[in-house]
């Protein structure tokens, strides 16, 4: 029988450094956390073999005095919290102490720093986990941290980490992160040598995404600006030129931490869910401000999941932001025509020519590579009337889960942007109407923007239906209308039951029913908002939902928004349909009391716009 033995410190602290140290990455992320904490304004990360040959990470922040350097290396010595109290209340991003230590036991590390009060620096050099010597030197103010050869005594757990691109992303995502939330900032990473960016430090959230995620992302970003509570929601979600087939883009921060929330991108996805098409993901950047006794953060070793003591808080505030975000911007992709080549009275050479010339030119080989421009960025400056202050509630909020709130105006970002607009009262009803193409496409003129407008009359039929049907469902105010006929519904018993058990909650959607029967059920009223047909298809949609989940009140809401958008798509003028001038001109009239006129309800575009300039191009002017 094997006896109780108390472990030695050394084998205590490789077993906390599993806890801490789980990857270079985890190395990466705990240095540069010491590194924020200490007031830096610049920060260069460099890595070599993907971190496990190499990690340094190096600072201009307050440094460690001289004196306590060699507590640095102790576990749970820290200069972040004193008392319990401090546990309650934490502002740092770490406050174990253990970082340090932890990484000490699994590699060779070596701690060069300085602080202006002293003429020399410290360096401390310790082996897996043994210190080998402090000595002085001279060095700038600041700390530099250096670990070499990560797991090298530890075959094991090397042999557990993955492949050098995969532990290199690892490392870029980590600190992708850290600068987007530490704008304020200037973060350089190196790898291998090569330099892969440097973000301002400007505390310009846009100007940070820039330089790490380029023009492709930073050019398709809206602000959510947003108080509530206590709480201040705010930075940066992409619009509908700007979405990806999953969360990977999406970055929470609570307190300039950033986190791993399900819970948070649970409702930021839903608040594009009638937005963008199924399996399609907002991008984020997003800030909740809040009081440190309000979340704990203090249940995960990596510190990367927090607790929120009042979720529904958080909730609310994302509701009311978002619904803000969908009433008030405007978001019509603009197209670009491209002549093609052969309308273009230029003469070409041949490809060997060009290809001989330039390589001839620059001294080296030259790599050409098609490019295919696409559809360009269109972010949009937010605009409020004054009655919307003081938290005005939208009718979409019951379903949709938003509701419109009061925020501060958009700042215009220092990036490249090529078109801002804002959205006016009447703008579809100002336009000039020129007509019909193909009988599914209505042209339109806007003399102020001198651009042509192309609107698809499906898909802006479609989200007319979608919304009126929705705000009446919100307002609960279903439009019904009684059947000349009745119509009767032949089901099995236990479902006919089951709907007639939610004859109340059915009613509020439009619909009277009553039994008629053995397996027999008489529809008399149903929305007067759809055809025949397609209420009885909703209600037969209805049923089944009600199957899997009991009862209509307890269906989840997306089950819903998208039985709703389908059943607006069935319900709406078809393409190939002609329209009189007074049908096109109530569509447009329609159009300016939606709250999102720019996608129909399945995510695809209802609007376009060319300017003159594009049209210009095409006739070589």
């Amino acid at each position: 029988m094997r006896t109780i033995k108390k472990l030695d410190n050394a084998l205590i602290s490789k077993i906390a450094a599993g806890e801490v140290v789980e990857n270079p990455a985890s190395v990466v992320k705990e240095l540069l956390e010491n590194s924020i904490d200490s007031g830096a304004s610049s920060i260069t990360v460099e890595i070599e073999k993907a971190g496990k040959k190499l990690i340094r990470v190096t600072d201009n922040g307050s440094g460690i005095p001289g004196s306590e350097l060699h507590l640095a290396f102790e576990r749970h010595a820290t200069s972040k919290l004193y008392s319990e109290k401090d546990l309650f209340q934490i502002k740092s991003l770490g406050f174990r102490g253990e970082a340090l230590a932890s990484i000490a036991a699994v590699s060779e590390l070596e701690i060069t720093t300085k602080t202006d009060q002293n003429d020399l620096g410290k360096r401390a050099t310790m082996n897996n986990g043994g210190l080998i010597d402090i000595c002085d030197i001279g060095s700038k103010t600041g700390t530099t941290v250096v670990c070499r050869n990560l797991f090298n005594k530890i075959p094991a757990r090397l042999n557990f980490l993955k492949s050098n691109t995969i532990e290199t992303n690892r490392i870029i995502d980590v600190v992708n992160r850290l600068a987007t939330a530490q704008n304020q900032i200037s973060f350089k990473l190196i790898s291998e040598k090569k330099h892969l960016y440097t973000t301002p430090g400007n505390m310009n959230l846009s100007d940070a995404v820039y330089s790490i995620h380029g023009k492709g992302i930073a050019g398709n970003l809206a602000r959510v600006d947003y108080f509530h509570q206590n709480m201040h929601l705010h930075g940066l979600v992409s619009n509908l030129q700007n979405s990806h087939s999953n969360r990977s883009m999406q970055s929470f921060y609570v307190n300039g931490r950033w986190i791993k929330s399900p819970f948070l991108s649970k409702l930021l996805n839903g608040a594009f869910f009638h937005i963008l098409e199924k399996r399609r993901y907002p991008v984020s950047f997003l800030f909740i401000d809040i009081h440190p006794s309000s979340i704990d953060i203090n249940i995960s070793p990596n510190k990367t999941e927090i607790k929120f003591k009042d979720e529904k808080s958080v909730s609310d505030i994302f509701k009311r932001a978002f619904s803000e975000l969908m009433e008030n911007y405007s978001w019509i992709p603009e197209e670009k025509i491209h002549p093609k080549p052969n309308s273009l009275k230029i003469e070409i050479q041949n490809e060997q020519s060009i290809h001989e010339k330039a390589t001839s030119y620059l001294g080296s080989e030259v790599t050409f590579v098609e490019t295919n421009e696409n559809i360009s960025p269109l972010p949009f400056n937010q605009t409020k009337d004054d009655d919307s202050k003081g938290g005005h509630q939208s009718s979409f909020e019951a379903l949709l889960s938003n509701i419109s709130i009061e925020g501060e105006p958009v700042r215009k970002e220092k990036y490249p942007i090529e078109t801002q607009m804002e959205r006016k009262k009447d703008y579809f009803k100002n336009l000039k109407l020129i007509g019909q193409v193909f009988d599914s496409y209505i042209i339109c003129e806007d003399p102020v923007t001198a651009e042509m407008i192309l609107i698809d009359q499906h898909a802006a039929h479609e989200k007319i239906i979608y919304e009126s049907f929705v705000n009446q469902l919100s307002d609960k105010d279903i439009l019904s209308q009684v059947l000349l006929e009745p119509f009767a519904l032949n089901m099995p018993e236990t479902e006919k039951r089951l709907l007639l058990e939610s004859q109340s909650s059915l009613h509020s959607l439009g619909f009277t029913i009553e039994d008629f029967g053995p397996n027999m059920l008489l529809v008399r009223e149903a929305p007067s908002i759809f055809p025949m047909q397609t209420s009885i298809s909703f209600l037969e949609e209805l049923k089944d939902m009600i199957l899997n989940t009991a009862s209509v009140d307890s269906m989840k809401s997306e089950e819903m928004i998208y039985s709703i958008a389908v059943k607006a798509c069935h319900s709406a003028i078809r393409a190939n349909d002609s329209l009189e001038k007074i049908e096109l001109e109530a569509l447009l009239s329609n159009m300016d009391g939606l709250i999102n006129p720019y996608t129909c309800p399945h995510g695809r575009p209802t609007i376009v716009r060319i300017g003159v300039e594009e049209i210009e191009k095409y006739f070589n002017r």
